[in-house]
């Protein structure tokens, strides 16, 4: 039995799911900081010639013509 009220019987429901599933904690926590951080440097490696500055101005300029939308506008950028 478990209860989040009484705060019991939560670490054996989580090992229990471990067990389950047999993929240890460590790695699967190691697996997921390893995911975020190759995401945040794929990230940074694409976005590295995009100047936030040239944005707000196409954007303006953009939004001067008379149909401009966000989602063409970042087409580009794919």
């Amino acid at each position: 039995k478990a209860s989040a009220v009484q705060k019991t019987g939560i670490d054996e429901v989580l090992n229990g799911i471990l067990e389950f599933l047999q993929i240890p904690a460590t790695n699967n926590k190691k697996l997921w900081l390893m995911a975020e951080k190759a995401f945040l440097l794929i990230q940074q490696k694409r976005m590295k010639d995009i100047s936030k500055i040239q944005l707000k101005q196409q954007i303006e300029e953009g939004l001067n013509a008379q149909a401009f939308n966000l989602y063409s506008f970042i087409e580009k950028y794919k």
